[in-house]
């Protein structure tokens, strides 16, 4: 939230603040529900399917657990 926050105010690129601006309204608005999805995965263990090589979309899943968090990125 911070960071696109900050991306959004600052003042010299207005093509750039005007695109985090939406970010960050976004993040404040679904603060509380990615927060939730994140801590609901916490202390669970994951199988990525494999130690040394682990299956990509297993270990994708697992490091990006919030689909509010994850939605509002692929729209940049």
């Amino acid at each position: 939230i911070y960071w696109a926050d900050e991306l959004a105010k600052q003042t010299s690129d207005p093509e750039l603040a005007a695109k985090f601006t939406a970010i960050a309204a976004a993040l404040e608005a679904s603060e509380a529900t990615i927060v939730a999805e994140l801590l609901a995965v916490q202390g669970s263990p994951v199988d990525l399917g494999g130690y040394f090589h682990p299956n990509a979309d297993k270990a994708t899943a697992a490091m990006r657990p919030s689909n509010t968090f994850n939605g509002i990125l692929a729209s940049l």
